[in-house]
């Protein structure tokens, strides 16, 4: 007969095993801040080139604006440039249309006398207005067509008005050459035709020391 089988023990259950706790991590120390360094003080040679290159930028941006200045300035109206002194019009002298006698206004001269003085003061009046206009044109004349002289020259202009306002040149004295009276008599066609002068009455009038200058 077959031999029984050996009793199996019973298997021995495994001792449970402790957790063993993660260590603590020690506390950290605070660090100490760390003083600042202080910046290396700049010495004088570093001064000195700061103040030269500042004056170097500065002269470069001086020349760039005079540069922009003429560049503006080239590009002003030619009435910018005055050739013609400034009249006085208080010199300016109105007469009849005889062409010799030239007074101001309630003067002795051919607008003088009683009943005269209100037109000769409207006369005036109106050739201040025509010298205006003239020295107006002979700027931009002489900007365009520059005298070619060397020094300035002073004339008297005479001037004649009509009964409708039409200004004409009748004589320019003081100077001989030819390119001064040419100048003046095209500023005096630039005026042309002016309004009517003061009751229709035609007069002439005399401007005296118009300075023209050259380039």
């Amino acid at each position: 007969p077959a031999e029984p089988a050996a009793a199996v023990p019973a298997p021995v259950p495994a001792e449970p095993v402790a957790a063993v706790p993660a260590p603590a991590k020690p506390a950290e120390t605070p660090k100490k801040a760390e003083p600042k360094k202080a910046e290396p003080k700049k010495s004088a040679a570093s001064k000195k080139m700061s103040l030269e290159e500042f004056r170097r930028k500065n002269k470069q941006g001086t020349n760039s604006s005079k540069k922009k200045s003429s560049a503006n300035s080239g590009k002003k109206s030619a009435s910018a440039n005055v050739k013609v002194s400034k009249i006085d019009v208080s010199k300016i002298g109105v007469g009849g249309g005889n062409g010799k006698t030239f007074g101001v206004a309630g003067g002795t001269g051919g607008n003088g006398g009683e009943g005269g003085r209100a037109v000769a003061s409207a006369q005036q009046a109106y050739a201040a207005e025509v010298a205006s206009n003239l020295a107006r044109h002979l700027d931009d004349v002489l900007t365009r067509s520059p005298l070619k002289l060397g020094a300035s020259v002073s004339v008297v202009v005479r001037l004649g008005i009509d009964a409708s306002g039409n200004v004409r040149l009748l004589e320019v004295l003081g100077s001989n050459d030819a390119q001064v009276r040419e100048r003046v008599s095209m500023a005096v066609a630039r005026i042309g035709k002016f309004r009517a002068p003061p009751q229709n009455q035609p007069f002439e009038m005399r401007i005296p020391e118009v300075v023209l200058r050259p380039m």
